[in-house]
């Protein structure tokens, strides 16, 4: 009796391990929505628009099955989301295998495509996207990451160079050159005059309470305290609020962070540009 459980158990195993195969599948690919395979190729160019010019965001191994998301109207370029990022990318039909294909939308690509196929591939791990290609007085938009691709469709006439690039929602910010890796982008135009890293003017200031915490941001209401400094210490000062009623400093090391005016001492703070706009 005990062998004939045994085997009926291990019979249950090997059925029940054949069953989770397909559903493990369906969990990574979507289950019940349209599916490409890529056939045809041991490698294929996942690209930020539908052309051949367009910059490589992920390479797909031959076999490989991603959630398919949208089409041109000609079924030449399918859109498809790449895991485990849920990134979005494209990649050529005559490559993909399509299962699903009559509930595909057709959707317009990305609205600026630069004519000469410029992106920028993001070359450091964080790297500030910008309003304006300023270090010191661009707001920053988004924060980007290594690997990134985006759409370029400009640069400014200063130095360093910085470029001007399409966000995922369509917007547009600034990325220093220095920091990611430009493709096609000798003929791009020149879409902002000066900018680069010329200093803003500076100030001096000196901390007034005993101790003092110095914040990511000029918000006391979150926990973002990255130093503590003390009585009578003195420090440059690059930028303010809109208000005036916070500093930001640099520290010894230097980071930047903010601190209250009603405990810092500033002199000459009246050129101080304001880099903190809430």
């Amino acid at each position: 009796m005990r062998r004939i459980l045994t085997a009926f158990s291990l019979s249950f195993v090997f059925i029940l391990s054949v069953l989770a195969a397909p559903v493990a599948q369906a969990q990574q690919t979507g289950w019940g929505s349209p599916t490409g395979t890529v056939i045809n190729a041991t490698a294929l160019n996942a690209r930020t628009a539908p052309t051949t010019t367009a910059g490589v965001q992920a390479v797909l191994p031959g076999n490989a099955s991603y959630p398919v998301t949208g089409r041109l109207s000609d079924y030449s370029w399918y859109q498809i989301n790449l895991f485990p990022s849920a990134q979005t990318a494209w990649v050529t039909g005559a490559y993909l295998s399509v299962v699903g294909l009559e509930n595909v939308p057709v959707v317009n690509p990305p609205g600026a495509i630069p004519p000469n196929g410029a992106t920028a591939v993001i070359t450091t791990s964080f790297l500030n996207v910008r309003s304006i290609p300023d270090p010191y007085t661009g707001q920053v938009r988004i924060v980007t990451g290594y690997g990134r691709v985006y759409p370029a469709v400009g640069k400014n006439s200063g130095s360093p160079t910085w470029y001007e690039i399409i966000l995922s929602d369509g917007s547009h910010g600034w990325i220093n050159g220095n920091y990611a890796n430009i493709s096609n982008g000798l003929n791009l135009p020149i879409t902002y005059q000066g900018g680069g890293t010329t200093p803003p003017a500076t100030a001096t200031g000196y901390v007034t309470a005993y101790f003092l915490n110095v914040r990511t941001e000029p918000n006391p209401y979150v926990y973002n305290i990255i130093s503590v400094i003390a009585r009578n210490q003195s420090y440059t000062v690059v930028g303010k609020n809109a208000s005036g009623t916070w500093w930001q400093i640099t520290l010894p090391n230097g980071v930047r962070g903010w601190v209250r005016g009603n405990y810092f001492s500033v002199a000459n703070g009246t050129g101080v540009p304001v880099t903190y706009n809430n």
